[in-house]
This record gives structure tokens, sequence and C-alpha cells, in this order.
């Protein structure tokens, strides 16, 4: 009853363990390859498009926008104007917006940035019928009694 296993039996096991380890890392190489493609899709950067755009109150657009997650988790985005939600004169236009996220907080399912870098930032400020300095196209609002610091 005592049956003694042959050591095939354990070079077998052996090598069934280290085919499921190589499979198990080529899954997580492919995994690590396709989730930037997919990121990448128009659907996904539409939706990311437009959760900027809930988060800053105004139009973004962009002529290219890429996610990828190695080395750190990051938004590239090339040729971008920031516009008022009523404007069609830009607030501000850079050629590069570069967005670094804090990888902990995407585990938490939370969105936080930890830099951002504006490559070539130009911004429109105007100085307006009331002697007033405003960004954008949009009057200042304030009253032509009160006092502002100048820019």
């Amino acid at each position: 009853m005592n049956e003694r296993k042959s050591p095939h039996h354990f070079q077998t096991m052996k090598g069934r363990a280290v085919l499921i380890l190589i499979l198990l890392v080529g899954v997580f190489i492919a995994a690590a390859l396709a989730i930037p493609l997919v990121l990448n899709l128009p659907i996904v950067r539409d939706t990311i498009l437009h959760e900027l755009e809930q988060r800053t109150g105004h139009r973004l657009t962009t002529d290219r926008l890429d996610f990828q997650l190695v080395p750190r988790p990051r938004l590239d985005l090339r040729q971008v104007e920031l516009f008022d939600r009523t404007s069609e004169t830009p607030l501000l236009v850079a050629d590069r917006l570069d967005i670094t996220f804090q990888i902990w907080s995407l585990f938490k399912g939370r969105v936080v940035g930890e830099y951002v870098v504006v490559e070539r930032p130009r911004m429109l400020i105007r100085h307006d019928e009331t002697g007033r300095w405003t960004i954008g196209a949009r009057a200042s609002n304030v009253l032509p009694g009160e006092t502002n610091m100048p820019l």
C-alpha cells in the first residue's frame, strides 16, 4: 500500500510547475503590453478628456493623447487648448502637457496628479474696457469701485 513515487514522477511535477510559471510570466507580460494599447483607444481617450473637462470646468482639445503605465502612470497630451465653456478663444495653449499620477492613489480608485509639466504655455490675458486685466475673453466680474492687485 505504501507506494514510493518514482523519480520520474517528481521530474514530471517539476516540469509542470516550470511550465505554469512560464505561462504566468507570459500572461503578465502580455497584459503589460496590452493595457497601454487598450488605454489609448479613441473611446478611452474621449473618456479621459471628458473627465478632465468635468474636473477643470473647461473644454479641452488636444491633437494627441497617450496614456503610459511604465515607468510611472502618466498622461501625455500634445497641442493642448483649454477653453472657457462659453468661448471659442482658448484661455491656454500649450505644445505639451505631461501629467504624472500617484501610483498608490490609482490603486485606491482615485486619480491624483503628482507632477504637471507644461511646455511652451501661452495664455490669453487682456485689458478690458474698464482698464482691468482679465484672463480669457470673459469680462472681469470686479465692480469698477473695487481695487485689484495688478498682474
